[in-house]
């Protein structure tokens, strides 16, 4: 084979791996997930972007430290249904135990044995290799001070708080999805902490294969409401990134379409968190706008305590607390959980934005 070749390809391969790797949040020990990433942008499943599903980065664990790192994330007892996942003697034998048995009965026992009749050849491969690298730090379990700086893509570690945000991504349309979920504006795509795991993750619309109509359909990080009398939200704008302080402090704005309103996302590294402000431009007195947050809700009966009063939400969890603060004066919402991917559960955080100031700034901290 071609050297040049050879080393591009490698190239393509570890940089797919790292950049998927930004979106894998693995959840403690004591959560019910495993886990938990953003999906928002994904145009053909409901798959999370970190954590994939038919064979990917699995395969090529044994050659680069973060697929390997990434393979370790699962554990035997949960997420059994893939058999490239395997990455213990006990994972091993549940893969046979619980689906190989099936083999020969697919066409009448489809469910039980759908995974081993389609990749045996993986559960081998991932099993039998002979040689592996070590496996480096996920980019969330970087120490603070992290900063990722890519076309479209951002992200920081500061004082405990992992934070990602896309704004200038292009999405595939396919014939699974009538309209693209691009761009997604600059809202948060993940807030995680590696004692407490994701207290925020950003989720594709529970409209599915159309735009959404309402904001019950909305499960995105965003902005939504009603401006101009027409249903709106943000996310789908092209945003451009500046550094209003380099290494502190940048803004994220963009001309949400058909709306001539600018959505404007600010974050700020702070003597004790992240400050995150988000707020529409040239805001009507008649308009009614809230920012949109979804909240990780899945160990809510597993442990986590969740609260959420007048300025303030609390997630405590695992022996951690993280903390969103805004002005309690303001009207808020906290929606009823629902699930949507991968038995993930999410609510939603809802503020309202006053249309004399035209944003809410919230305060996010890692407590303890």
């Amino acid at each position: 084979a071609d050297p040049e070749i050879l080393e591009g390809l490698r190239f393509v391969v570890e940089d797919t791996i790292y950049f998927e790797a930004c979106h894998t949040l693995p959840q403690p020990e004591a959560s019910s997930m495993v886990a938990i990433g953003p999906n928002h942008f994904t145009s053909r499943t409901d798959t999370p972007l970190g954590t994939g599903n038919n064979p990917s980065y699995e395969q090529v664990f044994d050659e680069f430290p973060m697929a390997a790192r990434r393979m370790q994330v699962y554990k035997s007892d949960r997420g059994v249904g893939y058999p490239h996942r395997v990455n213990t003697d006990e994972f091993a034998y549940l893969q046979m135990e619980r689906y190989y048995a099936d083999y020969h009965t697919y066409g009448e026992k489809r469910n039980q044995g759908r995974y081993g009749h389609w990749w045996p050849n993986y559960t081998y491969g991932a099993y039998n290799a002979d040689e592996y690298v070590e496996p480096c730090k996920l980019p969330c379990e970087e120490d603070d001070g992290l900063i990722i700086d890519r076309d479209g893509f951002i992200a920081v570690k500061h004082k405990g708080i992992y934070l990602s945000s896309f704004y200038e991504t292009e999405v595939l349309e396919t014939y699974w999805l009538n309209t693209s979920y691009a761009y997604m504006g600059g809202g948060p795509t993940a807030i995680w902490n590696d004692k407490i795991g994701s207290t925020l993750v950003s989720q594709k619309h529970y409209s599915g294969t159309k735009r959404p109509s309402s904001m019950n359909d909305i499960l995105s990080s965003c902005i939504t409401g009603e401006a101009g009398n027409k249903f709106f939200y943000s996310g789908k704008e092209k945003a451009a990134f500046k550094w209003l302080e380099q290494d502190k402090k940048f803004e994220i704005r963009g001309l949400v379409p058909d709306s001539g309103k600018n959505a404007v996302w600010t974050y700020e590294l702070t003597d004790t968190g992240i400050d995150m402000t988000a707020g529409i431009e040239t805001m009507a007195s008649t308009d009614t706008l809230w920012v949109n947050l979804p909240i990780v809700m899945n160990d809510a009966g597993n442990g986590a305590d969740i609260k959420v009063e007048p300025g303030k939400l609390t997630f405590s969890f695992n022996g951690g607390t993280m903390t969103y603060t805004w002005d309690a004066s303001l009207e808020y919402e906290f929606l009823d959980p629902k699930v949507r991917v991968e038995n993930a559960t999410f609510s939603r955080l809802r503020v309202k934005i006053p249309p004399e100031i035209g944003s809410v700034k919230f305060s996010i901290e890692v407590t303890k």
